[in-house]
């Protein structure tokens, strides 16, 4: 077994709480996928996900000399004085360090000044040269999901990049991606074509990645069900704080056509793959488009100016908005969660 996963195997989560639930652990994901190279762990904040992190680095670190490249979307995250003054608070507190340990610009470094823990920003992922770390062992990549849905462009191709710089070639290798909630617009999700299987814990595709889908129960929350704050939060908008069982937009999942939708005359073609829809009065229904036959003066759009053609527009701004305008009210179902997040990328994908 690889030798991060046989230490994650390892970690304690501590005492039974009160209502019968521990914090965050791996013990799932170490069952099912010992083998994958890239784990994801979406749902449920403030339950322990960054505490394990920071502890199997640190652990890695003790035991094998190993050094963990733990990575946000962009550099300014970093640099959240919040973030800078907190992030060892854990680590003393638990005593797996002591005082002399230090944050600084780069990273953790221990007492002697060895870099254990490096950061990176997904943004300048490119940037980065395999061989000015080869002790890195362990990718962590922490509050994947923005709340404000501002994702790095292609952030998929972004991390694989970081994994091929930093990880190709050495035994003994895992990628953790964690996110406060699972979302059918993840630039993630979106960009491995993949979403997680809602009667599962762990979703494994393939030998590629395995999802675990922490949900209300699975685990010990910080902040209680009766907290007043969650019904401020809820109040306010915040649902993402209030609610982390299931992403909304899931509810718009449909079961099969309506047999009156008439075949609309505008296609888009992502990634290959060719996506009509069909609408009934105001509703919008996208699937996956297998005719062999389109109507007449049929109109194909793509976002990806790599696939335009003489016959292949890239999709206008004025088209792009009131796709957007009919998401945004509701107005659109889709035939699966792999047809959903192609459209609503179009919309969402926020380079920035």
């Amino acid at each position: 077994m690889n030798r991060i996963v046989e230490v994650a195997a390892e970690y304690d989560p501590g005492e039974v709480h009160p209502d019968g639930l521990f914090w965050y652990n791996p013990r799932k994901l170490v069952k099912y996928a010992p083998d994958i190279p890239l784990w994801l762990i979406y749902g449920m904040r403030r339950i322990g996900k960054t505490f394990f992190g920071t502890w199997l680095a640190i652990e890695l670190y003790r035991r094998y000399g190993w050094t963990t490249a733990w990575v946000r979307n962009y550099k300014v995250e970093f640099e959240d004085p919040q973030f800078r003054s907190s992030f060892l608070n854990a680590p003393i507190r638990m005593g797996w360090v002591d005082d002399t340990w230090q944050m600084t610009d780069k990273g953790v470094v221990d007492g002697e000044g060895h870099i254990v823990i490096e950061f990176f920003s997904l943004s300048t992922a490119s940037n980065v040269r395999g061989n000015e770390h080869p002790d890195c062992h362990l990718i962590y990549m922490d509050e994947a999901s923005r709340e404000d849905r501002k994702v790095v462009k292609r952030a998929h191709i972004m991390f694989m990049s970081l994994m091929q710089t930093l990880l190709s070639g050495k035994p003994d290798c895992l990628a953790i991606v964690t996110s406060n909630r699972v979302s059918a617009t993840d630039a993630l999700l979106v960009g491995f074509k993949v979403y997680p299987n809602p009667k599962y814990d762990v979703t494994k595709v393939g030998r590629a990645l395995a999802i675990e889908t922490c949900k209300k129960g699975d685990y010990h929350k910080a902040i209680d069900e009766s907290d007043p704050f969650l019904a401020l939060y809820q109040q306010g908008g915040y649902g993402d704080y209030a609610n982390d069982d299931e992403d909304d937009m899931m509810a718009l999942i449909y079961d099969s056509l309506p047999k009156n939708a008439k075949l609309s005359d505008e296609f888009y073609i992502i990634d290959g793959t060719i996506y009509g829809s069909w609408t009934v009065g105001s509703l919008r229904y996208f699937d996956v488009y297998r005719g062999n036959t389109f109507p007449r003066d049929s109109y194909f759009f793509t976002p990806n100016i790599t696939e335009c053609t003489d016959k292949v527009y890239l999709i206008p701004t004025l088209f792009k908005n009131i796709l957007k305008n009919q998401i945004d009210m509701g107005c659109c179902r889709f035939k699966s969660p792999n047809v959903m997040m192609p459209i609503v990328n179009i919309c969402y994908a926020v380079a920035v």
